[in-house]
Parts: structure tokens; sequence; C-alpha cells
């Protein structure tokens, strides 16, 4: 049997957790002998509050998602066990490592089908690193599976059936952020020249888990992503999503856009951190890692002309990988986008917003909503290429139910978030719509978990006030929001404005609507 692949027997075998070590033939527990040399105690799961269901998943824990877990009976397993708030909130952080690296042994061994001397030889290792250093290190092979598992266990992601084909670049033992970046570029050129059709994680060292020290920070959202820029006008130009960053890369490391000219799809420079302690450095990406897709429609030729496009290889950077009490503070990694994913990014308000302008190109007029001018523009968009090459969000979710119906049926649970798996586009024509809207979200370790995020690093290190602009404040009236705000209540005194009374009655509010829009005459 492939590593990875666990029989339905093996996953449905109800038979109790109990500790191989230190056990009769008959199972009952025997005490050490007084001669012994060996004084640790022995390894006893359900004393160190090791999960004893019969699934073998890690302890359910209802945080960060304790909104999502609802209904009278929020079992996540046929063991009916339940999400639970804060199971660490009563363990220190030594049981709390111990815990949940038995657990995910536990977990490990059962899903290779290890013989029992090998898990038992394993955990007493860990057991005694835990003790003598207060941390332990995982072997390759725990790392690789570990990181493939919190992929199955992401209950955001819609594409996890292909969780146990990640590969993992192990990067432990770097010594510099020249390092980590030349580990972040090598990850995606890898996935560039395999056509993005393989996933990568590149692991770098972890925190330790009862100090916090150490542990490699990667500051940006993705390692690819487009500068956000504020105009005179307080418009953004570029990615909004992004304005902060941008604006934190100019001022604290000097960065300035290519050429020295603002554009819409300008890539950012990487900021690495090696540990907490270790000043953070700022790389340039070279253009050759950075595979970017113009966008063309097939029948609307005048599409080009909107300079639209993307760049190929998504690799989300702002997640932490907890596994077996150990947390990976930095671990890029790459995978592949779904057609909505850019459709979102290119149209979402608080994004590049570009459906006006398509609409507007079509024809249509964007203050008449009954029109359906942005369904129209979504429609056009999605079919412009390279969206209608990549994987299309309605067949993905039909394969994602495959699995989940698969995964619940073998390994009794995977937990799930119905409205970030349900794309946005048609959403109703798909059975995923009804079918899978009553998914639990829960986290269950090994987790990919969203990291503190580049603010609280720059607070760490710049101080709190790090987002302060440091050149000095333009005249009162040479300020944008000032100059605004002006304008809006200054009125000339000679004309004298008519009183206008407008009454309307609303029942879907589109007349409260056009009310608002009515402006009364300068004079009468």
């Amino acid at each position: 049997m492939a590593i990875g692949q666990v029989s339905k027997t093996a996953l449905l075998d109800p038979a109790p957790l109990v500790s191989e070590l230190g056990s009769s033939e008959s199972g009952a527990p025997v005490a050490p002998c007084a001669h012994s040399s060996h004084t640790r105690p022995r390894y006893n799961p359900r004393a160190l509050g090791v999960n004893q269901c019969p699934f073998r998943h890690c302890s359910v824990d209802a945080l960060p998602y304790s909104g999502y877990v609802h209904g009278r009976h929020p079992e996540v397993c046929p063991h009916k066990c339940k999400p639970v708030v804060g199971i660490a909130e009563n363990e220190t952080k030594k049981q709390t490592l111990i815990r949940e690296a038995m657990e995910y042994q536990e977990l490990f061994h059962h899903e290779h089908n290890s013989p029992q001397e090998v898990k038992a030889a394993r955990v007493e290792e860990i057991l005694g690193l835990i003790e003598k250093t207060g941390s332990y290190t995982h072997t390759f092979d725990e790392l690789q599976h570990g990181a493939r598992v919190a992929w199955r266990n992401a209950p955001k992601c819609g594409n996890r059936r292909v969780a146990m084909e990640l590969n993992l670049l192990d990067k432990r033992g770097v010594n510099t952020a020249e390092e980590m970046n030349l580990a972040c570029l090598d990850m995606l050129e890898m996935a560039a020249t395999s056509g993005a059709t393989k996933t990568f994680l590149t692991a770098f060292d972890p925190e330790h888990s009862l100090t916090g020290e150490g542990g490699a920070r990667v500051w940006n959202t993705q390692l690819l992503r487009y500068a956000g820029y504020r105009q005179n006008d307080m418009s953004i130009s570029g990615d909004p999503s992004e304005l902060q960053f941008t604006e934190l890369c100019q001022r604290k490391f000097g960065w300035r856009p290519p050429g020295g000219k603002e554009g819409k799809f300008d890539i950012l420079p990487l900021i690495l951190q090696l540990q907490p302690d270790v000043a953070p450095q700022m790389y340039e990406i070279p253009e050759s890692y950075a595979v970017e897709v113009p966008l063309i429609h097939p029948t609307h030729h005048w599409f080009s002309e909107l300079g639209l496009k993307w760049y190929a290889i998504p690799a989300v950077s702002n997640m932490v990988l907890s596994l077996g009490g150990l947390l990976y503070t930095g671990t890029p990694f790459s995978g592949w986008y779904a057609d909505s994913e850019i459709v979102r990014n290119l149209t979402d308000e608080g994004r590049y917003n570009q459906l006006p302008i398509i609409a507007q190109r079509l024809g249509y007029s964007i203050a008449d909503n009954c029109s359906l001018w942005r369904d129209a523009a979504l429609v056009v968009l999605n079919q412009a290429s390279p969206a209608c090459s990549l994987p299309q969000a309605r067949p993905e979710r039909l394969q994602f139910w495959t699995w989940h119906a698969a995964e619940l049926k073998t390994r009794g649970y995977s937990p799930g978030n119905w409205k970030w798996i349900i794309p946005p586009l048609a959403a109703h024509t798909s059975k995923c719509y009804t079918g899978l809207n009553k998914m639990i979200e829960y986290t269950l370790k090994p987790a990919l978990l969203y990291a503190p995020g580049f603010k609280e690093y720059a607070r760490a290190w710049f101080g709190p006030s790090f987002d302060r602009h440091e050149p000095p404040m333009k005249p009162a009236l040479l300020n944008p929001y000032v100059a605004k705000l002006v304008g809006r209540i200054k009125r000339p005194t000679s004309v004298r404005q008519p009183q206008v009374l407008l009454m309307f009655a609303t029942v879907t509010g589109n007349a409260k609507q056009l009310a608002t829009r009515v402006k009364p005459p300068s004079s009468l």
C-alpha cells in the first residue's frame, strides 16, 4: 500500500487506543520494575490527554471558527466527537506540546501502517527529547505527511482532493534571509516549470515550542502580489488590498516601483525575517520568477486594450503550519488558480473593481441595475483567457463533492466552510450548493492557520507607530482629506439655496434610492 493510503478497514476499526509500552499480553498496564534503569514514566496516551477517538483524528478545537459550529448535534465523526472551545486553555505549554506530539504520532503511524515497535521507539525518542530540550525535531517523512494532512484538514479549501500529492521542500537550517529568498525563488521556479501541475511547500525552522524563540517569517501575503498606491485624489491605483503593505515597503525599506513609475500590476518585493530578533530584509523578485499571463477574449478584441493580466502561480505565505506541537512560522506553499479566484481578484469592489469598465465597453449603462450589467461583465471576464484554460469552478466543486463524500465514508470526518467552497458564479447550478450547506468548520491539527501578519511583525520590529507617515504633514488645505471636506461644506453666500421637500413612498427601496439622487436646482 502506498504511503498516505489507508484501508477502509483500518480507518473504521473502532478498537480503542492503547499504549504499546508497559502493557501485558492481556493489555493491562504493567508497572515498571523497581530495578529498571528506565525511570521516565511509560507512555500512557490517556494520561497525556491524547484524543482517544478510534478514527484517529487529533483533538477537535472550535477556535478560531466557533461561529461555524452549528446545529443541535455538531458531531464531526461517527464517534460523535464535538468541537471544544480552547482545548489548551487549562494546559501548560509543555503539556500541550506533549499531547499534540503524541496525537500526531498516533495519526502518522496509523496512516502509514507502521509496526508497533517502530511507533513505540519513535514515541520514546520524542518524549525523551522533550524532557531534555523542551522540543523535538520532525523527520522529513513526518513533516511532509503533516503538511499534506494540514492541507487535507483545511476547511476553506475546495481542492483538497490532491492534498496527498504535496511536495515538501525542506529548508530547515537556513542561516540567512538571503538563503530564505533563494528558497522562495526556487519554489516559484519549480512550480512554474511544472506547468502549475505540482504543489510545493517550503518549510523553514519552527519556533521553539516552550520559549517561542526563533521561527522564520515571511511578511508577504503571497510571494507574488501586486502593489497598491494612494493617489492625490484619494483613489487607489493597483491592488487596494496591498496598499498598506506597499506603503510599508516604501517607507521602511526604501522600495520604489519598477522604473520609478507606479503601475497597475507592479510585483511587490519579498520581506523576509530569519528570526524575530534579526532585522527583516527586502528582496526584489526578478521578472523571470514572476510568470504573468495577459487576459484576452476570443471574440471581444477590445478586451486586450484593458491591459488586464495576472500572475500564474499563487504562493500563499501568510499561514503557519501547526504540526505535532511545533509551529512552523514560515511555510510558503504554491498551488494553482481556479477561474473564479482570478475573476474575484479583478472584480471585487475592494480589489481591482473592473466590472463597471467592462460593462461600459459592452454598451451597458451601469446606472441601471435592471440591465444585469454586472452579470454580463462577469461572464465576459470569465471567458477571457487564461481563465478558460484554468480549472473551472463548477467541475472542481463536483470533484470536491465526490472526494468529500469518500472522506466521510472512509476516514469518518472532513471539516468545511460552505461559503468558501461554493463558487461565486452560478453557485446554485451545482448540487454542492444545497448538499454541502451543513458542513461544520473546526480546527483539526495538523493545521494551516493564519499568521499574525505583517502589521504585527512590523509593530514588533519598528514599534507600535510604524504606520505613521514620517514626512511632515502638508498644509491643511493641501491635504486631500481636508480639501475634500471643505469642498463639501463650502456654500456660495450670494445665492439663496431653495428649500425643497421631496416626498416618496417605497417598499423595495427603489423610490428612496432615486429620491436621494435628486439634486435641487441652484436657483428658482
